[in-house]
């Protein structure tokens, strides 16, 4: 994933997204989310920043080191509202209802479960503990008290074991079908880069970019 990149579930499926940092985010059957910036700079926190979107649907978020650093760095956009966080793991689930009142027709609200830490609801002035749930229909309005936790159905986060041999930051693969084993490249140049499919960093420098012509001559442990 690049920052800017978007993930989208169908459906009946989940995501489970690992950052570099330890951050880790169930993405719910079909939601929509996008990593607007990323930055881990352990040796000055002052730097680092992560920002990311629920554009639609709903996930389960567990942070990470950067955010464990350095609370005020992490920061996630919905619709209704920007979630800071306090060191945490929570749930968010858009909903046409809250309340008793009814969201306005294509414009759904956002329920916020906390399971660990606390989290804040900053456009609504709201701090929510470990244990609570509320919901907001519009950006700006008060808070409502949710007493029924809603089940999600899918993992927690940091409940998911991540395989050892998942891809780090600068590597490159591939998979050749369904049940495939993951490949990494042997050559050092990307794939990804070269392919017209995939987007890049903003800050990518030209010199990095390989137009796709099939012709990189990389090899890999099966011997494609």
């Amino acid at each position: 994933l690049f920052v800017g990149d978007v993930v989208k579930t169908a459906a009946h499926a989940y995501a489970v997204i690992a950052f570099r940092d330890q951050t880790r985010v169930t993405l719910q059957p079909e939601s929509k989310f996008k990593t607007d910036q990323f930055i881990q700079a352990p040796a000055t926190p002052e730097r680092e920043s992560t920002l990311f979107s629920l554009v639609r649907g709903g996930l389960r978020l567990a942070t990470g080191l950067i955010g464990a650093r350095r609370h005020d760095s992490v920061l996630i956009k919905t619709g209704v509202a920007t979630i800071g966080i306090r060191g945490t793991g929570f749930d968010l689930i858009e909903g046409e209802e809250c309340g008793g009142k009814q969201a306005a027709a294509g414009k759904p609200g956002i329920t916020a479960q906390v399971w660990k830490g606390g989290i804040a609801l900053e456009e609504s002035h709201a701090d929510v503990a470990s244990g609570e749930a509320v919901c907001v229909l519009e950006k700006g309005q008060p808070v409502t008290k949710v007493e029924a936790k809603t089940d999600l159905g899918t993992p927690r986060p940091d409940e998911v074991e991540i395989p050892d041999d998942t891809f780090a930051a600068g590597e490159d693969g591939f998979v050749g079908g369904a049940n495939s084993s993951l490949l990494r490249a042997d050559n050092q140049r990307s794939v990804g880069r070269g392919d017209p499919f995939f987007s890049l960093s903003p800050d990518s420098p030209l010199e990095t970019l390989d137009k796709f012509q099939g012709d990189f001559g990389l090899t890999c442990p099966g011997g494609g």
